[in-house]
C-alpha cells in the first residue's frame, strides 16, 4: 500500500515575508558581484550559485 502524501505547512505572513527578503537579498547586485569577482566564479558558475540560493526559497 502506497504510503499517503504529505502536504508541506503553508508558510505564515511572517514566512512568507522573510522568504522574500531572501529573494530580494540573493538577487541584489553586490551578492552577484561577490560571487563572480570576490568568488572567483565564472559567469555561469555565478547564475548556477544564484539559482541555487534561490531554489529552496521558491519551492
Amino acid at each position: 500500500m502506497p504510503s499517503p502524501r504529505i502536504s508541506p505547512p503553508q508558510p505564515n505572513e511572517e514566512t512568507t515575508k522573510r522568504h522574500l527578503a531572501e529573494i530580494v537579498a540573493v538577487c541584489d547586485a553586490t551578492t552577484w558581484r561577490i560571487l563572480r569577482f570576490d568568488g572567483n566564479l565564472s559567469a555561469e558558475g555565478t547564475e548556477q550559485a544564484i539559482a541555487e540560493l534561490l531554489t529552496p526559497l521558491l519551492h
